[in-house]
């Protein structure tokens, strides 16, 4: 079992199949719920390593990833933070591959 406890807190600690080594929390104190999560980390792991899909993320994740990137090169950064956190409370749980793009209002002439 790959799990550990620091704090209370369960930890994952395993090998992905790539080679790569996965220390992350679990969030909880409570065993069974943090080997379901620790099998589902496993699981999405073998999944894209074996047959190539691609990993799912959310949009609070990519907004996170993108201010990242973004720090120190973009002048307007501070600007673009308070628009995206205008729909975070919308869009924080959708995953990337469900969102769909609003029709536009505007009639092409």
């Amino acid at each position: 079992m790959s799990l550990k406890r620091r704090n209370g807190i369960l930890y994952v600690d395993y090998t992905s199949p790539s080679g790569r080594r996965i220390r992350r929390s679990t969030g909880t104190r409570n065993r069974q719920e943090a080997e379901e999560f620790e099998a589902q980390l496993k699981s999405e792991a073998w999944r894209v390593h074996k047959l190539g899909e691609k990993p799912r993320h959310t949009f609070g994740e990519a907004i996170l990833r993108w201010v990242r990137e973004k720090e120190g090169v973009k002048k307007t950064l501070d600007d673009d933070i308070a628009h995206l956190a205008f729909l975070r409370p919308y869009l924080a749980g959708a995953y990337l591959d469900q969102l769909e793009p609003v029709p536009s209002e505007r009639t092409p002439r």
